[in-house]
């Protein structure tokens, strides 16, 4: 069975419901530009956009979420990506959230520079990326949820996994970065 990528099951979708992007844009409450940017693969929704999509057209959460993960395995490069991920955190741990640059962050992670161009545009994809994880781990942990009390959700199936994540979101949620670029995530 082919998994289509998120760039075609969005097109699938706007496509299915008679819209143009800026239609598909407007009842996702994003840009047309957004929108285009995902349909051309220039980035990909997070997690929550994915959420709004799958009630606004009644599509499945999960559908979409193999699609964006069928993302990363056609593209054959989520562990170079996940190295580069853990270089920037590593950089931002040492350097008490300091902002860093991708010469410095590519630096550290040792993957050539071209092919770092390829992967991340700059810290700020870093950023959508870490985050689009951790979300997918939380929507993943709470698809398989067996109650329905809300503290129990929460106690039960979203603290486990910030607590497996832990030091990501201390590195991020301390010093300087926290109030700059991380804090809109």
């Amino acid at each position: 069975m082919k998994i289509n990528t998120i760039q075609q099951t969005l097109k699938n979708i706007r496509i299915k419901n008679n819209l143009t992007q800026t239609e598909f844009a407007q009842q996702i409450f994003v840009s047309r530009q957004t929108a285009s940017n995902w349909e051309r693969g220039i980035s990909t929704p997070p997690v929550s956009a994915l959420s709004i999509i799958a009630n606004t057209f009644n599509v499945a959460l999960p559908e979409l979420l193999m699609a964006l993960e069928g993302n990363q395995a056609n593209s054959n490069h989520s562990a170079e990506r996940q190295i580069i991920a853990n270089a920037f955190l590593s950089i931002l741990s040492r350097t008490n959230g300091t902002y860093c640059d991708m010469a410095t962050i590519v630096q550290e992670s040792g993957i050539h520079p071209h092919r770092a161009k390829t992967l991340f545009r700059s810290p700020s994809d870093i950023l959508q990326y870490i985050a689009q994880q951790l979300d997918a781990q939380v929507v993943a942990a709470l698809s398989t949820a067996t109650t329905t009390d809300p503290f129990e959700m929460i106690a039960d199936t979203v603290l486990p996994v910030l607590y497996d994540n832990n030091h990501t979101l201390k590195v991020l949620y301390s010093g300087n970065y926290a109030n700059g670029e991380w804090i809109y995530f």
